[in-house]
């Protein structure tokens, strides 16, 4: 499994007209599973697809939330086709395909493109074996998944209660430094002094909701790229604090508006 990340815990303006209603801001409990817009547990391969992934589906979520039209995003598509244009800023060329990317400026071209559904493109046995082949739209292939929904603006989740009100709205990227040890998490809660307080950030996934625990500290429910196999059914359950400044395992370490952390 290809490890490979972006920028953490980005979430759209939700004040557009929306058909899903928001988890109310007391809410101790949010599973945007509950709700029907989350889609199947996916597998990137050896591929470090993993903005691809966290993206899609970030947006895909997003997209149900605003329009009720759920669509299953095409990771493949941004792996093979996304290329930022150079006004976007110094951070070009945006993706290695394979080897890593900005979920930042994946979040934005998702937006300002669409994104075709996985049965138009999908994620080919190649993507899965490490390889990104050349870019199969000619540009005619329809992209219904572009709904990021508000004024297009991003906001960081970069503390519990940012975090909680993000996802009360939605879905969120997330991403954070992954250790060792994660690859054989199975189930419960990743408490928040598992990992050290890293600076970077090596993985992207996506955040789906959040809970409470019976002492009141708030964990993030987070689905994972790594197959249904993986993990508790392709999820893990994190702690998220205040304690630290860049975030249990590095995950408030990054914020699109103002800092570009490229992983590799």
């Amino acid at each position: 499994m290809s490890l490979y990340g972006g920028v953490t815990g980005c979430v759209s303006d939700y004040n557009a007209t929306r058909v899903v209603s928001p988890y109310a801001s007391n809410s101790t409990y949010v599973d945007w599973r509950d709700r029907n817009v989350v889609g199947p547990v996916e597998n990137q391969g050896s591929c470090g697809s993993c903005v691809p992934f966290c993206v899609s589906g970030t947006v895909e979520t997003n997209h149900a939330i605003t329009t009720g039209e759920y669509y299953n995003g095409s990771a493949g598509y941004l792996l093979e086709c996304m290329d930022c244009p150079s006004e976007w800023g110094f951070y070009n060329p945006c993706t290695y395909r394979c080897d890593g990317g900005w979920s930042s400026f994946t979040l934005k071209y998702a937006q300002a493109y669409g994104v075709p559904t996985e049965s138009d493109y999908p994620y080919s046995s190649d993507n899965r074996s490490g390889i990104a082949n050349s870019c199969a739209d000619n540009g005619s292939m329809e992209k219904p998944i572009n709904s990021m929904v508000g004024d297009g603006r991003v906001y960081a989740c970069r503390s519990v209660s940012q975090c909680r009100d993000a996802l009360q709205k939605g879905v969120v990227t997330f991403s954070f430094y992954v250790e060792s040890w994660f690859y054989s998490y199975n189930s419960g809660i990743i408490p928040k002094d598992s990992c050290a307080q890293n600076e970077s950030t090596n993985h992207c996934v996506y955040a789906i909701g959040y809970g409470t625990t019976s002492t009141g500290a708030t964990y993030v429910i987070v689905k994972n790229s790594w197959g249904s196999n993986w993990g508790d059914a392709g999820y893990f359950k994190m702690e998220i604090s205040d304690e630290y400044s860049q975030g249990v395992c590095g995950s408030y370490r990054n914020n699109w508006l103002s800092d570009h952390d490229w992983v590799n």
